[in-house]
């Protein structure tokens, strides 16, 4: 089982153009009976919230990304290996906020980085 990023113009924001990232999961679900499994969503994060100075906003929707992401490997119920090494990949592009990442939504104080 392997990820693949890809890279999509919004279609949600009607303003101006701009991208999002998804990561797919593609492959065999079980690598004894091969059984393929069509690609598959894991999560979407507009490229915006990447590239803002803003860290507490970068942080609430990598956060947001991320539970996406932990939903979507739940439902497959993999094992805790292939799963580590699915997340690390992911990480790899996107990294997990720490914990306090969705307190950003109460506090509405954004802060920056230098």
């Amino acid at each position: 089982m392997k990820i693949k990023w890809e890279r999509k113009v919004n279609d949600t924001n009607n303003r101006r153009s701009s991208y999002c990232f998804s990561v797919l999961l593609v492959g065999c679900l079980d690598q004894k009976d091969v059984k393929p499994v069509a690609p598959t969503c894991l999560g979407i994060i507009d490229e915006r919230f990447l590239n803002t100075k803003a860290r507490d906003i970068r942080a609430f929707h990598k956060g947001l990304f991320w539970k996406a992401v932990d939903e979507s490997l739940d439902r497959f119920r993999i094992e805790a290996a292939l799963r580590i090494r699915i997340e690390s990949q992911i990480a790899e592009k996107i990294s997990r906020p720490d914990k306090e990442w969705s307190l950003w939504a109460v506090t509405c104080i954004p802060r920056y980085d230098p």
